[in-house]
């Protein structure tokens, strides 16, 4: 298969007419990773094609924020202090939990429409009327219409708060690319190594995002925060973090039911053992390396807020006030109305059950034990309980 990082870093030069990729050449690591391990298999022309697109917009973008940088060196100055960062596994209501907190007049959340296209620069007067939120929304309306089943599993939408793991792709150090391709040589490298540079690509993309758009409390979300918690301190010393929390034999389960709906749509000789076997170690992979940075650093396990699924549910209101309180921000009443309005116009199951089997994809208690640090169910085990 003829398709390496430089020539698909060629292409991104011959398509934008740039050639600078400023002095930060770490995404290196994980896009050589990742073309390496998707050239060992033989795919399809249609499934190489969309790789090799999906790619090179990716590298694009970083030559455009290099030259967003160059032509504005301002943007480099917007400083990134203290945000609210859910931590918890998918499927343990980190989703519903960034959109409740990103109601707080107070907050600003990245937009999914504009981690898909960051370039040019967010402006605040536009934030609502930008050409991209059309362009986002198409695209996600394809999603949809070639995979119905995925509208019940998790909300789609442009203008709706975007995890980190939108940011990450443009580090080539992202789940979503194990959501798009058979690439397990990859996923082994992301479940056992930290990914250097990681969140220097993720600040300069706030920073991007802060600059002319809207300003107030980074409000983000994102699993893959629990295998580099270490260097989310680094990048954000002052970040308020909130780990969320659910019986793994509910959230696994379904994780591998989404990631299978979207990768067999596009490689249909993908199994659901295949799947449940990754999905497992990565996810075991997420825990264990949190644990352990919480039980190195004391003061860092001090700082966390854990928040049991059961009670964002039943609770919402009380959760977000929980999570101010324990970082002395203020929860003020517009707040609390925005919520109860959000949870009536956006009810859980608005599209339907996610209806899974977790023996469909090989996890079994026994196969958890294998990847699930036990001495994680032993700590946090009394937040797993539900109805």
């Amino acid at each position: 298969m003829d398709l390496t990082a430089e020539i698909l870093m060629g292409q991104a030069e011959k398509a934008t007419d740039l050639h600078d990729w400023g002095p930060d050449l770490s995404f290196r690591i994980g896009l050589d990773i990742l073309v390496q391990d998707f050239t060992r298999i033989d795919r399809s022309d249609v499934v190489v094609e969309q790789f090799r697109n999906q790619l090179v917009q990716l590298l694009a973008t970083r030559l455009r924020l290099v030259d967003d940088q160059v032509r504005h060196p301002e943007i480099l100055d917007v400083v990134i202090d203290a945000p609210v960062v859910g931590v918890g596994l998918a499927r343990t209501g980190t989703t519903i939990l960034l959109d409740l907190l990103a109601l707080d007049p107070a907050a600003r959340a990245p937009r999914q429409w504009e981690a898909a296209f960051p370039c040019p620069p967010t402006e605040a007067g536009s934030f609502h009327t930008d050409p991209r939120i059309a362009r986002m929304q198409g695209e996600l309306d394809q999603l949809l219409a070639a995979i119905p089943e995925v509208r019940a599993m998790h909300p789609w939408g442009a203008e709706l708060p975007a995890p980190c793991l939108q940011l990450f792709n443009l580090h080539f150090a992202s789940t979503n690319f194990m959501a798009s391709y058979k690439v397990p040589g990859y996923v082994d490298w992301l479940a056992s190594n930290a990914q250097e540079g990681v969140y220097r690509t993720h600040k300069r993309l706030l920073q991007q995002f802060g600059w002319r758009g809207p300003r107030g409390r980074w409000t983000l979300t994102e699993p893959m925060h629990q295998l580099n918690l270490d260097l989310l301190l680094e990048a954000y010393p002052n970040a308020m973090l909130v780990q969320t929390h659910r019986d793994p034999m509910r959230t696994i389960p379904s994780t591998a039911s989404l990631i299978y709906t979207l990768l067999s749509g596009r490689d249909p000789s993908v199994s659901r053992e295949e799947v449940g076997q990754l999905v497992q170690k990565m996810f075991g992979a997420h825990l264990e390396r949190s644990l352990a940075a919480r039980e190195r650093d004391p003061v860092l396990d001090a700082r966390i807020v854990d928040v049991a699924y059961r009670d964002t549910v039943r609770d919402p209101v009380s959760v977000v006030r929980r999570i101010h309180d324990a970082f002395n921000l203020p929860f003020v009443d517009e707040h609390a109305e925005r919520i109860r309005r959000h949870l009536a116009e956006s009810p859980q199951h608005k599209h339907g059950r996610h209806v899974y089997k977790a023996e469909d994809y090989g996890i079994t208690e026994a196969s958890l034990k294998s990847y699930i640090p036990a001495r994680y169910s032993e700590r946090f085990s009394q937040l797993f309980e539900e109805d």
